[in-house]
């Protein structure tokens, strides 16, 4: 077996002579004179690891060896900023352009820049693997500098390698223009980090699992998601102006979903299906501005519920591709066109 040693050092960031073919995400490996390196991305021919401890000791040709499978420690807000500077410096750029996805959710709400991160925050069971492999597929050999910042909590990590060969067409670390790196933070669906933690990625969209619970996939939630193309220099006042109302119009229906009284009324329609139960509890009960706020909402969501294509399979359904022009139009005329009927399936 060749000797594994170390190729660089750039603040956290340790380059590893370890084939990419052989390892796992968060794999363990001791480096030097003890230092504890974790796997963060695979790439052909080496892999890059996290140094939670300082790493001002290593230097190319120190000794790396393999140790035992290990939960790899939580990373700090601030570390797993250093970890993406290291590896996206394009973050800095003042003047980011956007890069078309045709995923509607993000393309309106988060759209990503063309060079830099996009940080996809979150917890477990809200679609984030998902979204990491429809990426990968739809952006891969255009001209980008896409890096996907994958955090998940420190108990789960081991999850990752684990559910790998479950997905034996998930896209490598590193393809052309798009590549991930998977860090553990114990913060990894706390939704301050969109808003108050931007060097984590130019746009910071947030999986929510009570959308996923209710079928929409991806559950991007465009309140809680931010973009830093969402500003007058970079975007439309029209998109802009539409974003918000579309927020405001969000946050009113979702206080009615989690009204002390809605919840006392859901209880009595529990042998509902979940998934319907609180549209059909609301459309039943609620009435005015506020039944038309909720099915404004209904009829956003059933938009939201993008087939992807890395699911055609699976799903039995096409994978669809909204241009941008199409979703603000349907964003806009959700939020001032007429009330539509939404039929509960």
């Amino acid at each position: 077996m060749p000797e594994i040693e170390v190729l660089g050092v750039n603040g956290a960031v340790v380059e590893v002579s370890k084939s990419d073919a052989d390892v796992q995400v968060f794999d363990h490996y001791i480096a030097g004179s003890g230092c504890s390196l974790f796997v963060a991305q695979r790439l052909p021919g080496c892999v890059r690891c996290v140094c939670v401890e300082p790493a001002n000791g290593l230097r190319p040709g120190d000794p790396v060896r393999p140790a035992p499978a290990t939960t790899p420690p939580s990373l700090s807000r601030s570390q797993a900023v250093a970890v993406v500077r290291c590896l996206a410096p394009d973050n800095l750029t003042p003047m980011p352009e956007w890069c078309t996805t045709g995923v509607l959710a993000l393309d309106v709400f988060c759209p990503l820049p063309r060079r830099g991160a996009v940080c996809l925050i979150g917890g477990g069971g809200s679609g984030r693997m998902t979204m990491v492999e429809e990426l990968h597929l739809r952006l891969a050999g255009q001209d980008l500098d896409l890096l996907i910042v994958f955090l998940i909590k420190s108990d789960q990590a081991l999850l990752v390698p684990a559910t790998m060969p479950d997905w034996p067409d998930y896209p490598s670390d590193v393809s052309a223009g798009v590549s991930t790196v998977w860090l553990s933070c114990d913060a990894a669906d706390a939704p301050y980090l969109a808003e108050q933690v931007p060097g984590l990625g130019v746009a910071r969209p947030r999986f929510s699992r009570r959308m996923a619970a209710r079928g929409v996939l991806p559950a991007v939630d465009p309140p809680c998601s931010r973009s830093d193309l969402l500003r007058i220099e970079c975007a439309t006042l029209r998109h802009l102006k539409i974003v918000t109302a579309i927020n405001e119009l969000i946050g009113r229906v979702e206080h009615l979903r989690t009204d002390t009284v809605f919840d006392n009324l859901l209880e009595a329609d529990r042998d509902l299906e979940a998934a319907s139960r609180d549209r059909e509890v609301c459309r039943r009960l609620l009435s005015g501005s506020d039944r038309e706020d909720l099915l404004r909402v209904l009829r956003l969501e059933r938009h939201l519920a993008q087939p992807f294509f890395c699911r055609e399979r699976l799903d039995q359904r096409s994978g669809t591709f909204v241009t941008p022009a199409e979703a603000v139009d349907l964003c806009e005329d959700i939020v001032w066109g007429g009330v539509q009927e939404v039929d509960i399936d």
